[in-house]
């Protein structure tokens, strides 16, 4: 079973926090992320830092262990008329939206 991964989600599977054990039974699944993935990982990971809940080097380290993982990984220019006519329609931001443009069934195929 296909499942999108958000990087809220991912971020689970190297820093442990409230939601890591549901969060690793989703690599049991074929996780696929937009390639927007990365940047927001990183995000995340260097608010953690920003907060002091994780070392620079413990945000390297979690960086490395989610670039190793086995995800297929979506191109956002094929999901951007899909995200943008979604946030257009919702006021909501674009960047959520390749997420539920790659859950349409026809948006990826690897």
């Amino acid at each position: 079973m296909r499942v999108v991964v958000d990087a809220n989600v991912a971020i689970k599977w190297a820093v442990p926090e409230a939601g890591t054990e549901r969060a690793l039974r989703v690599l049991d699944a074929d996780p696929v992320v937009p390639d927007l993935f990365f940047a927001e990982v990183a995000n995340v990971l260097w608010k953690k830092v920003r907060r002091g809940e994780l070392s620079d080097a413990e945000a390297a380290s979690a960086s490395e262990a989610l670039l190793v993982l086995d995800y297929d990984v979506a191109p956002t220019a094929s999901l951007l008329r899909t995200a943008l006519d979604l946030a257009c329609r919702t006021g909501h931001p674009a960047y959520d939206f390749h997420y539920v443009a790659l859950a349409q069934p026809v948006a990826f195929r690897s």
